[in-house]
Parts: C-alpha cells; sequence; structure tokens
C-alpha cells in the first residue's frame, strides 16, 4: 500500500457511533496499484498545544470510530497526487480526475478523465480547483466539474500548471 494524502478535520461525532469525546477525524488516502481508498480514524487532540506535541504526547483514537477504509474504486487507481480540505469535503485530484469525499455522510463523487492532475485546492464545501498538465477544471457545487483545456482558455498548450490557490470566489492563482 502506498499512502497518498492525510487530512486532519475538525470533527466530532454524537449520534451515538462514538462517545462524542473525539475532536477531530484523521483521513488518510492509499493506493494499492489496482484501487483506491480512505481510512479515517476519530481521535480527541484538544491536548495538543502545539504544531511539535512533547514526545510523550499520544493521539487516542476512539474505539468505535475507526473506518478500515472507504474503497474508491476497486477498478481504478486515481494515483492521488493532491488533496484540500473544507469542514465538510476532501477534494483529491490525481491521475486520472479528481474526486471529492463528503465528511459527513463518507459519499464519494468520483470525476474521471483522463487528465493528470498535479495539484487541487479547495474554498469551502462547495468550490474548488484543480491544475494539470493540459488544463484547469472547476467546481462551483462540490459536485459536478467544469473543464477547461489550455487551448480552450486561449494559454499555450506546452503549459504545464504544478499548483493552485484559492484568495477567494473571484480571485485564484495557478503556477507552472
Amino acid at each position: 500500500i502506498e499512502y497518498k494524502t492525510i487530512n486532519i478535520i475538525a470533527f466530532s461525532v454524537t449520534n451515538g457511533l462514538t462517545n462524542g469525546d473525539n475532536t477531530h477525524r484523521i483521513f488518510i488516502s492509499y493506493s494499492n496499484g489496482s484501487s483506491t481508498g480512505i481510512y479515517y480514524f476519530d481521535c480527541e487532540l484538544t491536548g495538543i498545544n502545539s504544531i511539535f506535541p512533547p514526545d510523550n504526547f499520544t493521539i487516542n483514537i476512539q474505539t468505535n470510530g475507526y473506518q478500515s477504509t472507504t474503497t474508491i474504486s476497486d477498478t481504478y487507481d486515481y494515483a492521488i497526487h493532491s488533496a484540500s480540505s473544507t469542514d465538510g469535503r476532501i477534494y483529491y485530484a490525481g491521475n486520472g480526475g479528481t474526486f471529492s469525499y463528503d465528511i459527513k455522510t463518507n459519499d464519494l463523487k468520483l470525476d474521471n478523465d483522463a487528465t493528470n492532475y498535479n495539484n487541487i485546492y479547495a474554498f469551502g464545501d462547495d468550490h474548488a480547483i484543480a491544475v494539470s498538465t493540459t488544463g484547469i477544471s472547476y467546481t462551483t457545487d462540490g459536485l459536478n466539474w467544469n473543464h477547461k483545456t489550455f487551448a480552450e482558455l486561449g494559454l499555450s498548450t506546452t503549459m504545464v500548471l504544478n499548483s493552485v490557490f484559492i484568495q477567494s470566489l473571484s480571485n485564484a492563482i495557478a503556477v507552472g
């Protein structure tokens, strides 16, 4: 198994699945060559007072706050390159597409295409931009993706974008 990204989200479940003591959920995406998936662990992180906790600090994972795997695809390896999280979703991008994972419902929205994405950035639960070797893709509702090639945007087709950042709903920056 190759682990791809780690995202830590403030999250508390009090609906009987856990005892309500957890404060965060840790998501780890993985790929094993033939499929892609997500592990998550509910934990209590309020005792961490700095970026680097003391050597003896233990993160306690809730006994029933563990999901061994949410399979993204049994037949397709997304080869995840990047992830960006919000309060409600984690957006992923990699070779062959983008997808989002709804944190509260454990629901996946897959978007397969032939694009190799280098980076993704989310701004709120509904807005994300992914950049690639051939263009830019974006969503304004968190579910449906719009794809624009560099040629469609009037840009050089030899351009490669490696990173993207969203400052506001009307301002984003992408660099190669």
